[in-house]
């Protein structure tokens, strides 16, 4: 083979693996929060438990800045929820809890809020 030939293989390959670590790297980083997590809770919330299980079983509070703020105990904690809610485009009058919220997103439920932590797990 002559050196041209050789050399174009090389490069090829070379562009290949950067491709592929690229792309490793960008998919790798969708799955991480860009910013801390505020997730919303009240004590007495069935929904809530089971988010916050799923939170301590998988050891997410070390992995992540998670801030759980129960809005049964703060008024300053329903603001937040409102005002982050609104930002959201959330119809008020459905809002509830558990509600997480994080970098400008907003995810309301049980299902939603599981489906972004399965999310950052796998």
């Amino acid at each position: 083979m002559n050196k041209t030939i050789l050399s174009n293989i090389s490069l090829a390959i070379l562009v290949l693996i950067i491709a592929g670590a690229l792309t490793y790297s960008v998919v790798r980083s969708k799955n991480q929060p860009t910013g801390n997590l505020s997730l919303y809770v009240t004590e007495k919330c069935p929904h809530c438990e089971i988010i916050k299980k799923y939170i301590s079983d998988n050891n997410l509070l070390e992995k992540y800045s998670i801030e759980i703020k129960d809005t049964g105990e703060s008024v300053e904690n329903i603001n937040e929820l409102m005002l982050y809610s609104t930002s959201c485009e959330l119809d008020l009058g459905t809002v509830g809890v558990p509600l997480l919220y994080e970098s400008g997103n907003c995810y309301m439920g049980e299902d939603e809020i599981m489906d972004y932590f399965i999310g950052l797990t796998s």
